[in-house]
């Protein structure tokens, strides 16, 4: 079968038209995912399995994970939102099977054997407080990058810098605890 233009474009705009019914769907928590999805900065192998991260890269592919997204949330309930180790995720399991997918990076994972770290899963209640919480991990993630730059240009000092790091930790730790 020959790929024709014309065949790349009904693709397309059949998945834009897919996009657009879930933009609009009739569950609240469908509507809402879709349009954080498509509206957020956040790097998705940050927060999707490296599977499903690279469906965002094509209409087609997001369309698709809408798709999973929409049936995980409305017919099986197989979707759960959990932070790993303090960073929000959303995987496709049950959560009592969460234990049983490795939902960290190779980097992750060598960093905890080394120091004989144990993984914490923090599970996160719908959509909406997922949301909150990724959210509030990015701005986090940013503050801490951001203090690192002082660093790196020693515009602060290291003990400033831990001294700061600390402060910039318990506060994220103190808005989750208290978090809606």
């Amino acid at each position: 079968m020959a790929v024709s233009f014309d065949n790349w474009r009904e693709r397309f705009e059949g998945a834009l038209e897919r996009i657009e019914q879930y933009r609009n769907d009739e569950t609240p928590d469908m509507r809402l995912i879709t349009r954080w999805l498509m509206d957020t900065e956040a790097n998705p192998y940050g927060f999707l399995e490296r599977s499903y991260a690279r469906f965002f890269e094509s209409a087609e592919g997001f369309a698709g994970l809408l798709q999973i997204i929409h049936h995980a949330l409305v017919d099986d309930g197989e979707i759960s939102f959990v932070a790993v180790n303090g960073r929000p995720m959303i995987v496709f399991a049950h959560r009592d099977e969460i234990g049983c997918v490795e939902l960290r990076s190779e980097v992750e994972v060598a960093i905890a054997e080394r120091r004989g770290i144990e993984v914490k899963y923090d599970f996160i209640d719908g959509v909406a407080a997922f949301i909150d919480r990724q959210d509030r991990y990015e701005a986090h993630r940013a503050a801490r990058i951001a203090l690192g730059d002082l660093r790196r240009t020693k515009t602060i000092t290291v003990d400033e810098w831990r001294v700061k790091a600390t402060e910039l930790d318990v506060a994220y730790e103190r808005s989750i605890q208290t978090a809606p």
